[in-house]
């Protein structure tokens, strides 16, 4: 669910940034302001730290534990490859779509 719900934030209706829709797609569960994710823009477009995947970036900073942090890492690595929004656009290994639905589905798994 929050997968399609991220997916959707990102797509060109609501133009949000892979990082931001992420975080919206949990905005209500975890009482995330808006201003937060407006903030997040900075983070879409490999524009995280070392370049890391916004979507990816978002989750983990998300997460309440480094435990947490770990396991989602290594799910998305798994499926992407990479960590970094360069080498997965570079290898193609998946799209921003889909390492965004990615992103929202392991850490909507966290929290079950």
């Amino acid at each position: 669910m929050h997968d399609k719900l991220a997916s959707e934030y990102f797509s060109r209706k609501y133009q949000l940034g892979c990082a931001q829709a992420v975080t919206k797609a949990f905005q209500q569960n975890l009482k995330i302001s808006d201003e937060h994710i407006s903030l997040l823009a900075a983070y879409n477009t490999g524009q995280a730290p070392s370049g890391t995947c916004g979507a990816i970036y978002a989750a983990l900073e998300l997460c309440t534990s480094e435990e947490q942090q770990n396991r989602l890492t290594d799910k998305f690595l798994h499926h992407a490859k990479h960590l970094s929004c360069r080498d997965i656009r570079k290898n193609k290994t998946i799209s921003c779509r889909q390492a965004v639905e990615l992103a929202a589905n392991i850490f909507a798994a966290e929290l079950e």
